[in-house]
């Protein structure tokens, strides 16, 4: 063969194995090109959405209150029921506790001439003075241990509701004038009835009374009890 058409086809024969191995390789690339995934920018949310996201995430973390039922406290901005000072709220506790204690010894003079406790409060001889009344007290439950004394009615006055009707004193014969005051309206005891440690009745031998007055700082209601160890009790916070 010439010379020359050698290497002429030994020119074709290279160029074409250089061809070959560049379309592979070209090949190569493509398909690795396809099969990495593509990283896309993140969408921005709108800004209603966004702002919605905000609000949500900044929204104040409450706990629930177990006593709900009991009392809501006021809601950020809701007007509260009213506002109780320091000095009131002093007067009112000294007031709570010398009911309570009141009622105490009461009970203590009734037990010894009966030898059971009881839950009516004009048959143990409780007698608040007339006027504006700033605390609702009471029991929860009525007595029904022991014979009965003349007009003992231990269900039908259990709290000082009784008061509210009464024109004349059961006991010394005078007129009266009974109110509830702010600080004791629309107050049900039995909202209260985890409060009590002894059922808030009377037996034979122990009783519980609780008495209950808006004296939180923005009228919330608070507790208190008293028992016959003569264990005076503030049972809310």
């Amino acid at each position: 063969m010439d010379p020359r058409a050698k290497s002429l086809l030994l020119i074709v024969l290279i160029v074409g194995v250089v061809g070959y191995f560049y379309s592979r390789d070209q090949a190569s690339r493509d398909l690795a090109a396809s099969a990495t995934p593509e990283i896309v920018a993140p969408i921005p949310l709108p800004k209603q959405v966004e702002s919605s996201r905000q609000t949500a995430s900044s929204l104040p973390q409450t706990d629930v209150d177990a006593n709900s039922e009991v009392y809501e406290k006021p809601k950020a901005g809701a007007p509260a029921e009213f506002t109780v000072s320091e000095e009131e709220r002093q007067r009112i506790y000294s007031e709570i506790k010398s009911n309570l204690a009141s009622i105490y010894v009461a009970q203590k003079a009734f037990f010894a001439e009966t030898g059971r406790y009881s839950t009516d409060l004009k048959a143990i001889g409780w007698d608040p003075l007339d006027g504006e009344i700033n605390l609702k007290v009471g029991f929860l439950e009525p007595s029904t241990e022991g014979d009965l004394v003349p007009d003992e009615t231990p269900q039908g006055r259990m709290d000082s509701d009784y008061l509210m009707g009464l024109k004349i004193d059961p006991l010394s014969g005078d007129k009266v004038s009974y109110e509830y005051s702010k600080f004791a309206q629309n107050i049900s005891l039995k909202n209260f009835s985890q409060y009590c440690r002894r059922g808030c009745s009377a037996t034979s031998n122990r009783f519980e009374v609780m008495a209950i007055s808006k004296t939180g700082p923005h009228g919330e209601p608070e507790a208190w009890i008293i028992d016959d160890d003569k264990n005076i009790i503030k049972v809310t916070e």
